[in-house]
């Protein structure tokens, strides 16, 4: 469930084959490492380039398809803001 407080993204960019840099509508630039997300199994199916690379996003979330997303309380936590 989303806080209307939330920020929401507003685009993403593949950076490596595990890192994300995510702008959001708050100004802030989040960069999300996924590599030790990708030990566990509900993330490891990003291991594969391709598939890493179709990330897509909504409002305050990334997902590549329906088993495989991350909100924004998710990428706050496990990602840095940088400047």
């Amino acid at each position: 469930m989303s806080l209307i407080n939330d920020p929401k993204i507003v685009s993403i960019m593949v950076i490596n084959d595990h890192t994300l840099n995510i702008k959001l509508n708050n100004q802030a630039t989040v960069e999300l490492e996924m590599s030790d997300l990708m030990k566990y199994s509900g993330y490891a199916k990003l291991h594969n380039k391709f598939f890493f690379n179709s990330v897509k996003f909504e409002d305050d979330m990334i997902y590549w398809d329906d088993m495989h997303d991350m909100h924004i309380h998710q990428i706050l936590e496990f990602g840095k803001i940088i400047p």
